[in-house]
């Protein structure tokens, strides 16, 4: 009987592990394949972003890989939900799109696209996790462009408003937050200007 049950287990655990690669085995398309050195060891890491376009809701594979002294790479992140899915709803419509995807100075940046604007996320590792360090926000209205950057390590926020007809921007409104815990990159919600702090509560920029 406990031998039926031990061989029961293993095949459970074979076949969610069979499950689990063909999932990843699903995301063919390579969509951004970005070089940078993000730990700071002078070494070049790598990004890969794969799509499944056979999905309806064409999701999004994120790898983030570092570069082994002795040659290759270890993948120290993998996510299907930082990045939204094309079609989230799988009609056709997108919510969010994946502008750009860059390392700048060792800073992951991620911005996306929406319907009347866009956001961009900068992410640094440090403290063993990738941590949000900057976020900046463009929203298109009918006169103007309301604006905003926030530096989460020292916590100041810039306001502002660029005028269509004038050609220009409105002053500026800044003020400062402390931030005690930064977002990380596995609780990210590209569509959200807010994280969930250690508590489980939700916090707004």
């Amino acid at each position: 009987m406990l031998k039926a049950t031990y061989y029961c287990y293993i095949f459970f655990l074979l076949t969610i592990g069979m499950s689990r690669a063909q999932g990843l085995n699903d995301f063919k398309k390579t969509i951004y394949h970005v070089k940078g050195d993000l730990n700071r060891d002078g070494r070049s890491d790598l990004v890969i972003v794969k799509a499944d376009t056979v999905d309806k809701h064409h999701p999004y594979l994120l790898e983030i890989l570092f570069a082994k002294g002795a040659g290759g790479y270890s993948c120290v992140f993998r996510s299907q939900n930082t990045i939204m899915a094309r079609f989230p709803i799988g009609d056709q419509q997108s919510e969010l799109l994946l502008e750009q995807l860059k390392i700048t100075n060792g800073i992951l940046i991620f911005t996306n696209q929406r319907i009347r604007g866009n956001m961009t996320h900068k992410f640094r590792y440090q403290n063993g996790n990738f941590e949000l360090i900057g976020y900046t926000e463009r929203n298109a209205g009918v006169a103007r462009i309301d604006c905003r950057d926030i530096n989460l390590l020292t916590g100041r926020q810039v306001v502002w408003q660029e005028l269509y007809e004038k050609d220009g921007k409105t002053s500026q409104i800044i003020s400062f937050k402390k931030y005690k815990v930064l977002p990380k990159l596995q609780d990210f919600d590209p569509l959200t200007s807010s994280y969930v702090k250690i508590d489980g509560s939700r916090v707004e920029f």
